[in-house]
């Protein structure tokens, strides 16, 4: 008797936790902590690029775009880049005729750095330097150099006064 009492106990409670499960249709969650970027793109004035179209390329492939989106009504989007594919993203925001470009380094550690548009290889910025150089050079070069009066060299025999 004992053991018949036992075992309805425990068929009665194995039948009400199944149907509790059964009837809630339980729902789990999980987070994981992944970085990502909360891109903002504005005007120079500050005033937000609303719908602007986003274009990202993967290091892998930068021919072809990786991902599209917009922006919000503030300018806002939020990219989070593939950490199994390392090098330089490229994120390109464009709307009537505006437009920039962001880079965005995920190494082959994992961590990722934002890099900014004046981050240039030690080359380019040489050559920048050498260019603007160049410029003022030639610039006054032009304006230094003395304006010498036009000679007309006529002769007698071609002349018709």
């Amino acid at each position: 008797m004992k053991l018949q009492f036992v075992l309805s106990l425990l068929i009665l409670v194995t039948g009400i936790n199944w149907s509790s499960r059964t009837l809630a249709h339980g729902v789990l969650m999980e987070a994981t902590p992944i970085p990502s970027f909360q891109v903002q793109v504005t005007y120079e004035s500050g005033e937000p690029m609303a719908n602007a179209q986003i274009n990202v390329y993967a290091p892998t492939d930068p021919q072809n775009v990786w991902l599209q989106t917009l922006t919000n009504e503030n300018g806002y989007f939020l990219f989070t880049p593939d950490p199994n594919i390392p090098g330089t993203w490229d994120i390109q925001a464009r709307l009537a005729g505006h437009g920039e470009l962001l880079r965005i380094n995920v190494q082959e550690d994992g961590a990722i750095r934002q890099l900014s548009r004046s981050d240039n290889t030690p080359l380019q910025k040489w050559l920048t330097i050498a260019a603007v150089v160049w410029g003022f050079v030639g610039t006054a070069l032009f304006f230094s150099r003395r304006q010498q009066p036009l000679q007309t060299t006529a002769t007698p025999e071609h002349s018709h006064f």
